[in-house]
């Protein structure tokens, strides 16, 4: 009789390092929430199985402290300003798929970090989803000088150059006059 070194297919059920990825958690993350009945898990052999169905309906739990109150509106102070950056762009035809991996690669490898910004976000548009937004915030104490921060997003564009479209793209320059 042949080992077979992977394991069968069990319609509705998984193995749980599959499901770890699938619900973005890690392994032992996973193995907890199995441990703890939150994810019904079995054991095959040596391989925990978990069913299919509690991974479609998994929710993480929230990460952070809760607040306790909304947050007050602020106005900048003396020379810590802060300043936006905000592209809009799409994703060129056929690239939405390479668009997510690239983000997963980005975010893996842990680059395109445009240093001297406090947050950095991209965003998919809710009602066309095709559409993208790049929206990142600086601080003037930490902001690096104009050159410096053009090269980084340059860098960032040419990341993309096969998957947005930069030549229908544009952007806004702003100061933050009040924030949370």
């Amino acid at each position: 009789m042949e080992k077979k070194k992977t394991i069968p297919d069990l319609p509705g059920y998984m193995p749980l390092p599959t499901a770890a990825r699938l619900m973005g958690l890690s392994r032992r993350m996973a193995n907890q929430y199995v441990e703890n009945g939150k994810i019904r898990g079995f054991k095959a052999g040596r391989v925990i199985m978990v069913l299919t169905e509690d991974v479609d309906k998994f929710q993480p739990n929230a990460t952070g402290r809760p607040r306790t109150r909304v947050p007050v509106w602020r106005l900048p102070v003396g020379r810590n300003r802060q300043y936006t950056t905000i592209m809009f762009t799409s994703i060129l035809p056929g690239q939405s798929e390479n668009f997510d991996k690239k983000l997963q690669a980005i975010h893996a490898a842990g680059t395109h970090l445009l240093p001297g910004t406090v947050a950095r976000y991209i965003s998919r548009s809710v009602k066309k989803p095709n559409d993208v937004q790049i929206i990142l915030v600086w601080r003037s104490t930490v902001m690096p000088e104009d050159t410096e921060r053009e090269a980084e997003f340059e860098a960032l564009k040419e990341e993309f150059a096969e998957i947005l479209d930069w030549d229908k793209s544009w952007g806004e320059y702003g100061q933050v006059v009040m924030h949370t």
